[in-house]
């Protein structure tokens, strides 16, 4: 249960100081310096940047899943994805004033982190529930309220319902909705640059806890599998040593043998 509290946790962490990331970077790229308002080049220049974060993640998916069959484990590829957004937010505050096109190459690490993170999360979760059959059983959690999810994580941390898919999910989607609300409100009430160092420090969070208490997940299932190997050999072991014990009495009634199991 530890491990999956901590992978939801930060699924959620990152996704709260990922998400108003691209909302600041389009308001700064799309900035008028002459009257401080927004210049009609805003809307192409955001455009671009969605699109250049997911040619990225089309290309960072593939290439973390080449890696991965050669053997790399879950841990390294999940760190690099969570250590792109800080790197992120640094690189956007100090190229300001670089030009737009400076602004936009930035999205390259957002690409990056949301190919590996789409692509391992689902083999973290497959690896620390396997065995249980509780994969996807929490699914339909992305169609409720956001609401039910703090209750599902009070039931999560108290052992009566694992955390899988779709509650790392839904609180993927309710990160990215609070970091959207209270990040326009610091970009109000301060500037841009306090918001993106918000979502900077914000974004270490995950990272130290990732680094620091979650193990590497890629040998779990075979694990799992070794251990099942050996209880199914003790039960088979087990079984004719009690019957021959019972058949060495002479007893030739079915009805009074009982299986010690």
């Amino acid at each position: 249960m530890w491990y999956l509290s901590l992978t939801v946790c930060c699924r959620f962490v990152s996704s709260f100081a990922n998400a108003n990331v691209l909302l600041v970077l389009g308001e700064m790229m799309g900035r008028d310096k002459e009257n401080g308002g927004q210049s009609r080049g805003a809307i192409p220049l955001v455009a671009g940047a969605i699109v250049t974060a997911q040619i990225t993640m089309a290309a960072a998916t593939y290439a973390a899943d080449k890696l991965t069959l050669y053997g790399v484990g879950r841990k390294p590829l999940f760190l690099a994805a969570l250590a792109s957004l800080p790197v992120r937010c640094a690189l956007i505050i100090w190229l300001e004033d670089a030009g737009d096109a400076a602004l936009l190459s930035t999205q390259i690490f957002d690409g990056l982190g949301g190919g590996l993170i789409g692509l391992i999360h689902p083999y973290l979760v497959a690896d620390i529930t396997f065995g249980t059959g509780r994969f996807n059983v929490l699914s339909e959690l992305t169609q409720w309220s956001h609401v039910n999810v703090f209750a599902v994580l009070f039931l999560t941390h108290t052992a009566y319902i694992p955390s899988t898919v779709g509650l790392t999910a839904s609180c993927f989607g309710l990160g990215a909705t609070l970091s959207n609300f209270l990040g326009q409100m610091v970009v109000e009430k301060f500037d841009h640059a306090t918001s993106l160092m918000a979502s900077f420090f914000i974004s270490l969070v995950p990272l130290l806890l990732f680094f620091f208490f979650m193990p590497e997940t890629l040998g779990m299932r075979t694990h799992h599998h070794q251990q099942q190997r050996c209880a199914s050999k003790e039960e088979s072991n087990y079984r004719p040593v009690a019957l021959s014990t019972i058949s060495s009495y002479g007893s030739t009634d079915s009805s009074t043998i009982s299986s010690p199991l």
